[in-house]
């Protein structure tokens, strides 16, 4: 009888175990789809990562051979400058040898002009005679330490003359200092091209620059007339007229 009934009871817990077992392997699977989804989603970020990586890789080594051959370009066009300077270098030293012979043959000409244009200042009206000096002592002394090559010179000099030629043709009022009775006094002067000079001392004292031998003094203006004849000068002068007739005393007398 006991032996029955233990053999009954086993039948209850086999079907238990039975229906249990299905119910375990369906939790496995959903565990492992779970785990083999997580596992795919790692794949497939590590695979984005490697495009990215890949895609970072190719435009690194496009923009590195564009560099390259921007700079392979750039030396090339380096190359050919530096070979263009060479050359221009090699004709810049023959112009240079040139020059310096033709220079050699040019400075006596143009010393010997300087001289002429200095020796002219010195007889002529003295008008600004130290300024005028001044510009060819300056073009002689560049042209001595070779500052400026002869031709450089000569032009300097032709433009030295030129303005030489305007304060011929032009006539102006300046204020200028004049030795008067032994005294120096700044005055107003008014100056006709190069040939006459008139002045007046704030004083209102009138004259005119006379030659004396080689040398000019100033001479006071005594007579009525001839002071009347000045004094329209410079009024006229003051008013900015340039252009007319006038009656002025005469001031190409020279004194022995």
């Amino acid at each position: 009888m006991k032996r029955r009934h233990w053999r009954r009871a086993l039948i209850p817990w086999g079907l238990l175990l039975a229906l249990a077992a299905p119910v375990q392997a369906d939790d496995d699977l959903e565990h492992l789809a779970r785990e083999l989804m997580t596992l795919r989603d790692r794949v497939e970020g590590l695979q984005d990562r490697l495009d990215a990586l890949e895609t970072e890789r190719k435009s690194r080594l496009s923009a590195l051979a564009q560099q390259r051959a921007e700079a392979e370009a750039n030396l090339r066009r380096a190359r050919l400058q530096a070979e263009e300077l060479e050359q221009n270098l090699t004709a810049l030293r023959r112009q240079i040898e040139r020059d310096r012979a033709e220079d050699r043959t040019l400075a006596p000409a143009v010393k010997e002009a300087l001289a002429r244009q200095r020796a002219r200042v010195r007889a002529g009206l003295p008008f600004k005679v130290k300024q005028r000096l001044g510009v060819l002592d300056e073009i002689e002394s560049n042209l001595d330490a070779g500052a400026i090559t002869s031709a450089q010179a000569a032009a300097r000099l032709w433009a030295f003359i030129e303005d030489e030629a305007r304060l011929a043709r032009e006539s102006g009022l300046y204020r200028e200092p004049v030795t008067v009775a032994g005294g120096e006094v700044l005055a107003d002067v008014a100056r006709l091209g190069l040939v006459a000079l008139y002045y007046r001392t704030p004083e209102g004292e009138l004259g005119h620059l006379v030659r004396d031998g080689d040398a000019w003094r100033t001479r006071p203006l005594t007579d009525d007339g001839d002071r009347e004849q000045v004094a329209e000068l410079f009024s006229a002068l003051e008013k900015r007229v340039r252009t007319g007739f006038f009656t002025l005393p005469n001031a190409l007398e020279v004194t022995r």
